[in-house]
C-alpha cells in the first residue's frame, strides 16, 4: 500500500481527481496543515507565502499554475523546498494567440471587419502572406519552441534568441550577446521572456532603432521587457511597423497611453494563456505532477531560483 502524501491545494482546484498516494487538503485563506509535503498555490501575495513557510515544516515543494514566478523568487526559501511553475500548461494557447495576432495583421482582418460594418464590399487594404517572412523569437523556451513549430509550418524563416546561441530543431539560435546583430531585417520580433533583473526594459530605444518600418513587435511574455515610451516614439515616427501586446507595464495600460489610439497597435488584456478548456487542463497538469512527486519521478517545471526561470 502506498504511503499517503498530504498536499495542500487552494479550494479553487477542488475538482482535482484522486491520485494514488496523494491526500488533497483543500484550503481557503491561510493553508494551516503542518504535515503537508506540497503546496499548490492560487497566486498569493509573496508576503503571505513567506509567513506560511513557518507553519509548514514538512514542505517539500510549492507549485504555481503560472509560467512566471518572479514575484516569489526574492523570498527567504526554507532549505530543501523546491519551486515549480506550470511549464507546458500554456504552450499551445499562447502560441496560438501569437499566431492569431500575426494573421490579423497580414490578412487585414480588422480593416475587413470595419468594411463589413460599413456594408462595403471592398478590399482597399494590404494583404500579405506569412510565408517567407522572418520571425525572431526572443525567449526560446517551451512556448517559443511551440510557436517556432507553428510558424515553420506556415513557411516562415524562424530564428530564436536565448542565453547561448547554437541550433535547435533546425533553426538558428542567436546568443543573448548577439541580439544587436539579430534584430535588423526581421519582419516579426516576438518577445516571450521571463521577468528577471536582466530582462527589464531589455527592448529599449537603441534596440528598437535596429528594427525596420516593416517590423511588428509582439510581446506575450512580461510587460516590463519593453520600454513603452520608446516603443510609442518608434511607432509614432513610422520607424516601426506595429506592435501587438498582450502584456504591458503597468497593467492595466494607463488610459493616457498613446498606444490605445494607434491603428498599428493590437492590445489584448493579458489573456493569451486563457481558453475554455484551461480549468480541465490545469487539473490534469496538477494531478500528473502530484503523481510524479509521490512516485519519486522528476516533476515538471522546476524553477532554478538563481536564474529566475
Amino acid at each position: 500500500m502506498l504511503d499517503t502524501h498530504p498536499i495542500l491545494v487552494h479550494e479553487r482546484y477542488s475538482g482535482l481527481p484522486e491520485v494514488p498516494g496523494v491526500r488533497w487538503i483543500f484550503y481557503r485563506g491561510e493553508p494551516a496543515s503542518p504535515e503537508a509535503e506540497g503546496l499548490i498555490l492560487w497566486p498569493p501575495q509573496p508576503a503571505e507565502l513567506q509567513n506560511w513557510f513557518a507553519g509548514l515544516p514538512r514542505l517539500q515543494f510549492v507549485q504555481t499554475v503560472t509560467a512566471g514566478v518572479d514575484r516569489l523568487l526574492p523570498l527567504d526559501w526554507p532549505p530543501g523546498v523546491r519551486l515549480y511553475n506550470a511549464a507546458g500548461l500554456h504552450d499551445q494557447v499562447v502560441a496560438e494567440h501569437a499566431l492569431a495576432m500575426m494573421l490579423q495583421v497580414t490578412r487585414s482582418l480588422y480593416p475587413a471587419r470595419q468594411a463589413q460594418q460599413r456594408r462595403s464590399w471592398s478590399h482597399a487594404y494590404p494583404l500579405r502572406s506569412l510565408a517567407g517572412q522572418r520571425a525572431l523569437i526572443w525567449g526560446l523556451g517551451r512556448i517559443g519552441r511551440r510557436l517556432s513549430e507553428m510558424l515553420g509550418a506556415m513557411g516562415m524563416r524562424v530564428e530564436g534568441v536565448r542565453t547561448r546561441g547554437g541550433e535547435e530543431a533546425g533553426i538558428k539560435v542567436w546568443g543573448q550577446g548577439e541580439i544587436e546583430a539579430a534584430l535588423p531585417g526581421c519582419d516579426w520580433l516576438i518577445l516571450l521572456l521571463p521577468r528577471t533583473n536582466q530582462t527589464v526594459r531589455i527592448l529599449d530605444a537603441g534596440k528598437l532603432a535596429r528594427l525596420g518600418p516593416q517590423t511588428w513587435v509582439l510581446n506575450l511574455g512580461r510587460g516590463d521587457a519593453i520600454d513603452l515610451e520608446a516603443l510609442e516614439r518608434s511607432l509614432a515616427s513610422g520607424r516601426l511597423g506595429g506592435a501587438a501586446l498582450d502584456v504591458t507595464d503597468p497593467e492595466p495600460l494607463p488610459l493616457t497611453s498613446a498606444l490605445w489610439g494607434m491603428d498599428q497597435v493590437i492590445l489584448t488584456p493579458h489573456l493569451a494563456a486563457l481558453s475554455d478548456d484551461l480549468p480541465r487542463r490545469t487539473l490534469a497538469f496538477l494531478a500528473e505532477n502530484a503523481r510524479r512527486f509521490v512516485q519519486g519521478q522528476a516533476m515538471v517545471g522546476e524553477v532554478d531560483r538563481s536564474r529566475g526561470y
